[in-house]
């Protein structure tokens, strides 16, 4: 088989405050990178600005589509690093 031309990243939350949401968003983007044919990399950043933002930047220059974590301060932090992609 072969392998997915494209490489997705994001970071949910699968546990801490926001553990409801994103597990349920993280089922949704696992089916959609699944029918899409797209390498999905999940991390979970415990609703921790600090583990988002080191995810992120950690994933800069290794994926080609970078999605954004769920709850607008979470996304607030990461929001700088999407501007050296």
């Amino acid at each position: 088989m072969k392998s997915p031309a494209i490489t997705a990243a994001l970071t949910l939350s699968l546990t801490g405050q926001y553990e409801r949401q994103g597990t349920e968003a993280a089922e949704g983007v696992r089916l959609w990178a699944q029918e899409a044919g797209i390498r999905l990399i999940l991390a979970d950043d415990h609703g921790s600005r600090s583990i988002a933002v080191d995810a992120y930047a950690g994933w800069i220059d290794g994926v080609d589509l970078l999605l954004g974590p769920y709850a607008s301060g979470l996304v607030r932090a990461v929001a700088p690093l999407a501007v050296l992609c």
